[in-house]
């Protein structure tokens, strides 16, 4: 009874930390999508805030990942698996599309 309650417990505390990474992701986006326009460097600025928290969200799924490896036999964990997978290839998307915005931005620079 007690390893069904810890593993209970295991599965509401990953769902929880699963939904807070993609609330946090879902705000990077926005912010991305509605970048400061009054300057390059401004732009510059928002995309590389972006990006370093892209990358803390990342290493913070891979943590997930790891916990979920410890629970992979019950059928909740494995639907939180694949909502953790999807929730790290937009962070990916993210990650690229951030980063060549910044290299087209820094080309941008150097031309003028």
């Amino acid at each position: 009874m007690l390893f069904l309650q810890n593993t209970a417990k295991a599965e509401d505390d990953l769902s929880n930390d699963i939904e807070s990474l993609l609330e946090e992701v879902k705000s990077v986006q926005a912010r991305l999508s509605d970048l400061p326009d009054e300057s390059l460097g401004a732009m510059e600025e928002g995309l590389r805030e972006g990006i370093e928290v892209l990358t803390k969200c990342d290493e913070a799924a891979e943590l997930l990942e790891s916990k979920i490896m410890e629970y992979r036999q019950e059928t909740e964990i494995q639907s939180l698996s694949r909502e953790l997978m999807l929730i790290r290839v937009r962070i990916s998307k993210l990650l690229q599309q951030a980063r060549q915005g910044l290299d087209i931005i820094q080309i941008i620079g150097t031309d003028r």
